[in-house]
């Protein structure tokens, strides 16, 4: 008698939620962090699932950088900072963070918007930690006024908090 062929589908999500909870996980296992990120597009209400944390929305083509920096990671902060820190840890996050934006924001202008030779150089090995700077910048290439509406004792925070995220807050015993 011939056996018949049979399909089997194991859910993994269910597998690895389930381990763990009956008896201690096994010293192998090992749980990967979820690449995906979920969101829905603030400009036209449709949901995505896109691998990595930044892109553009399926529908629309709207980028969600400042979306997830104003929605996720800054409130994220926020809760760390009320929590109790540690605070060099949310400065610095804080300040890689903007960096991380920053340099998204310029690489897509310098991909999107016809520029002289001399303009997009201006970016080339940029970082964009220094507020000012990378406001100049933006300025002189796309005639955008990033800090036209920052108050001036905001700006200098800022400052502030981008030189105390390359300060080394350790200090040797002598």
């Amino acid at each position: 008698m011939r056996s018949r062929r049979r399909d089997h589908v194991i859910d993994m999500d269910a597998v690895a939620d389930a381990v763990g909870k009956e008896a201690e996980k096994p010293a192998f296992y090992y749980v990967e962090e979820s690449q995906q990120n979920k969101f829905t597009c603030d400009q036209c209400g449709a949901f995505d699932d896109i691998l990595g944390q930044f892109g553009y929305c399926s529908r629309c083509s709207t980028r969600n950088d400042l979306q997830e920096l104003e929605g996720v990671t800054i409130p994220r902060l926020r809760d760390r900072i009320n929590a109790g820190g540690p605070y060099e840890d949310c400065a610095r996050d804080a300040a890689a963070a903007f960096d991380s934006v920053a340099s998204l924001y310029a690489r897509q202008l310098i991909q999107h918007v016809p520029l002289t030779p001399t303009r997009k150089a201006l970016f080339d090995g940029m970082r964009f930690h220094n507020l000012r700077a990378v406001a100049d910048k933006f300025k002189v290439a796309f005639d955008i006024d990033s800090l036209r509406v920052v108050k001036p004792e905001d700006i200098d925070f800022a400052r502030l908090l981008f030189h105390h995220r390359h300060a080394n807050p350790v200090i040797s015993p002598s």
